[in-house]
């Protein structure tokens, strides 16, 4: 999993390495399966490791990271004045430093702690099918699953799990909410995430074939807000800036003058 993340051979033997490098593939795992987005996951990644090295130092064993070893890191931060940044953000090492425990916690690998049992909801269960489809199928990387999250668990929110009842009708207007509320980016990564999770629900049969063509392509024109043409009265101030009585102003003139006729500008005295 994590080399789904970082490229560097130097970084992920390091990674590996550290004393938590066992679990860090697990850990990348679990963020991915939450959405936490691609920048967030290395950031999570690289500062765990941090962690785990002022574990080591503080006398802290991997199967002791437990809240009490956040309290430790807390002190330490704050006894450094490392807490906080200088705009009052926390400091990425104990932000990472929690999760990573909160992981440890939800996978019972803290010492004296037994995972505790979540049932998933029928949406999750359904994300985690569709993830399992596209990465056998289609062999998707972890990365680009990550954007699909939202936009697959928003249409799941609004319009059911239960996806035999949907329709052209309700995914147009479920789109256009949507898209409305987006940049152009968003909008492109939504109808990309949305088209991909129709064709796993078709390919199982859980909705009616061809309904992945009922979600439309998002326009992408250059130079769209430029005028069409500019106005009659910017032509005809071109048009009779030239000079009639020189041989290339009469020529020029000549030629705007065609132009303006074959554009059929309107609201021109073309005289």
């Amino acid at each position: 999993m994590l080399i789904d993340y970082f490229k560097s051979p130097l970084t992920l033997e390091r990674y590996r390495s550290a004393s938590v490098g066992p679990h860090l593939d697990a850990f990348t795992a679990w963020l991915d399966e939450r959405g936490y987005r691609w920048v967030s996951v290395r950031r999570h990644d690289r500062e765990v490791v941090h962690f785990a090295a002022w574990a080591k130092k503080a006398g802290i064993p991997v199967a002791e990271l437990n809240r009490g070893a956040l309290d430790r890191l807390h002190s330490y931060l704050v006894t450094r004045e490392q807490m906080h940044h200088r705009n009052g953000g926390h400091q990425h090492l104990y932000q990472s430093a929690c999760v990573f425990v909160g992981f440890f916690e939800a996978t019972g690998v803290v010492r004296g702690l037994t995972p505790t049992p979540k049932t998933p909801t029928p949406a999750e269960r359904l994300w985690g099918e569709f993830i399992d489809w596209m990465r056998t199928q289609r062999g998707t990387l972890s990365s680009t699953l990550v954007n699909y999250r939202l936009p697959v668990m928003a249409l799941l929110q609004d319009l059911g799990t239960d996806t035999s009842t949907l329709t052209a009708v309700t995914l147009r207007q479920f789109l256009q909410q949507q898209v409305g509320q987006s940049s152009q980016a968003r909008s492109t990564n939504l109808v990309t995430a949305l088209r991909m999770f129709l064709r796993f629900l078709i390919a199982r049969g859980d909705c009616p074939t061809g309904l992945d063509y009922a979600i439309p392509t998002v326009a992408r024109w250059r130079f769209a807000v430029l005028p069409k043409y500019p106005p009659a009265h910017d032509v005809e101030r071109l048009i009779y800036s030239c000079d009639p009585t020189s041989t290339l102003g009469a020529r020029d003139q000549a030629i705007l003058l065609l132009i303006a006729r074959l554009a059929c500008v309107p609201a021109m005295s073309v005289r």
